[in-house]
């Protein structure tokens, strides 16, 4: 979400909502009715205007008499496409799936080839997930923070290989089940889950200077019952000297014996 606050990670949200604005072909802009029209909804409906391409208005919380009195303030951003919706009671969300039925591509475009590869990259908050994919894709398509917690939607990036179409996708990072209490955060874990169901391989990152603890082995025997491709990837091994190294590489050995078959790289 764009705002007006400033601070290190915010201007990190705003370049990666740039990029999602430069890749987009329709834009959906999304307002607070209980707000009201406020001065920085002009400010993105002016920078969203400059982009020339197809923009929707999307006025949400509109949940009774009240707000919907209040929606004809929103005129005043010049946008033609509006759609009145109130998501926490299911109003006017068929309007809304009708135009992204109406706006996506075919459905015969969106079939998953024989060279496509969906990789799903696992781990704990804070181990270098987002960093990993931003390195691999050659930019900064994944917000990184040293703030643990910042990667909380699955997000794909689609990048290519040797002519082959790979699929990264970055996961939340999954915290042991009596930490996760906040409903967004219990979201989170569930769309990591579901990341890994439909993944054709998953590379479980593991902090180096930690190897692997108990979240570890649960992550990692959730993936495997899944029926997943696991490839255990150490992640800042450049922080530990030879022998710190060859410790861990004895300790991973240890306790994989019982999946032999797992490749550490």
């Amino acid at each position: 979400g764009i705002s007006s606050d400033s601070s290190d990670l915010l201007a990190s949200v705003l370049a990666q909502t740039d990029f999602a604005i430069q890749q987009a072909d329709f834009l959906l802009f999304v307002v607070d009715c209980k707000d009201g029209l406020l001065g920085l909804d002009n400010d993105i409906s002016k920078k969203l205007r400059k982009t020339n391409k197809p923009i929707y208005l999307i006025i949400n919380k509109v949940d009774g008499q009240q707000d919907e009195s209040k929606t004809h303030e929103f005129s005043e951003l010049g946008l033609k496409d509006i759609f009145i919706i109130s998501v926490a009671h299911n109003k006017g969300m068929g309007n809304l799936s009708d135009l992204i039925s109406e706006i996506a591509p075919p459905e015969e475009l969106n079939e998953i080839s024989e060279t496509r590869v969906k990789i799903a990259l696992i781990g704990r908050p804070n181990v270098g997930k987002s960093t990993l994919i931003n390195q691999l894709s050659g930019g900064q398509r994944v917000l990184v923070s040293p703030e643990s917690g910042t990667t909380r939607d699955s997000i794909e990036v689609p990048i290519t290989n040797q002519g082959k179409e790979v699929i990264l996708v970055d996961t939340a990072g999954i915290r042991r089940k009596r930490s996760v209490s906040q409903q967004t955060e219990k979201f989170s874990v569930g769309q990591s889950i579901e990341a890994i169901r439909k993944s054709n391989v998953v590379i479980h990152l593991v902090d180096s200077e930690e190897s692997l603890v108990d979240q570890d082995m649960h992550l990692l025997g959730l993936a495997l019952s899944l029926g997943r491709p696991v490839i255990l990837a150490p992640n800042k091994v450049d922080l530990l000297d030879e022998k710190q190294k060859e410790g861990l590489k004895n300790q991973i050995h240890r306790k994989l014996r019982f999946a032999k078959y797992i490749h550490t790289h």
